[in-house]
C-alpha cells in the first residue's frame, strides 16, 4: 500500500520501510533506499494534484514536530526503537534540532521547496530541496510508522508528517511487533 487517502485537496502516503532513508528503516532489510514515495495506480490523481503551476509548496516543520514528538517518545518508552536501525537516533536528533531552530526564529518553521515531481516511470513522487534543513525532514520519516501528507490550501501545499493512524492506538511493544511481522509476511508473498 502506498497512498492511504487521495482527493483534490489531500494526498496521504503510507511510507513503507524501503522508502525511508537508511537511518529510519527497521532492522532486517538491506541498506538501500528508494528515497521517493510510491504512488501505485494513483498516477492521474497525483498528476491532477500537482498540476497547478501557481501554487507554492512548504514543509511545515512545526506541525511535524508537534505531531511526531509525543509519538516518538511513546514508541521509545515502549522499546519500539529497538526495531529500528540505530534505535531512531537520527529521528530524535532531528526533532531536537527542529525544536531549537524553531524556538530561535519562528520563520524557520516553514521551508519552501520545489514542486514535487513524478519519476520517469510515474510510479514514484519525488520531494526534494537543496537546503540542508531538508535532511531533518527526511530523518523524521520512520518506515511503516509515519505518514507523509500533502495538503492543498488556497495558493500553497503544506507538507507535513503524522503518525500512521493504524499504530497510534498501540499501547505495547507486542502490538508493534505483531504489526511489523504482518507487514513483513505481506512483503514476502
Amino acid at each position: 500500500m502506498a497512498i492511504r487517502n487521495i482527493n483534490s485537496e489531500l494526498i496521504q502516503f503510507h511510507v513503507p520501510n524501503s522508502e525511508t532513508i537508511i537511518e529510519c528503516q527497521r532492522i532486517g532489510i538491506k541498506d538501500r533506499s528508494v528515497g521517493q514515495f510510491y504512488i501505485g495506480n494513483n498516477i492521474k490523481g497525483v498528476e491532477d494534484f500537482i498540476r497547478d503551476f501557481d501554487i507554492l509548496y512548504f514543509i511545515d516543520f512545526a506541525s511535524c514536530y508537534l505531531s511526531l514528538r509525543p509519538f516518538f517518545l511513546k514508541i521509545k518508552n515502549l522499546g519500539v526503537d529497538q526495531f529500528y536501525k540505530y534505535q531512531m537516533k537520527a529521528s530524535f536528533d532531528a526533532l531536537e534540532l527542529i525544536q531549537e531552530t524553531i524556538s530561535k526564529d519562528h520563520t524557520n518553521s516553514l521551508l519552501m521547496i520545489e514542486k514535487p515531481k513524478l519519476g520517469l516511470t510515474k510510479k514514484y513522487l519525488k520531494i526534494e530541496s537543496k537546503k540542508s534543513i531538508f535532511s531533518l525532514f527526511k530523518q523524521l520519516i520512520l518506515g511503516d510508522l509515519v505518514d507523509l501528507v500533502l495538503e492543498k490550501h488556497y495558493k500553497f501545499v503544506r507538507i507535513h508528517l503524522i503518525p500512521n493512524s493504524l499504530v497510534q492506538s498501540f499501547d505495547t511493544i507486542n502490538d508493534f511487533s505483531h504489526y511489523f511481522k504482518k507487514l513483513d509476511s505481506n512483503e514476502e508473498n
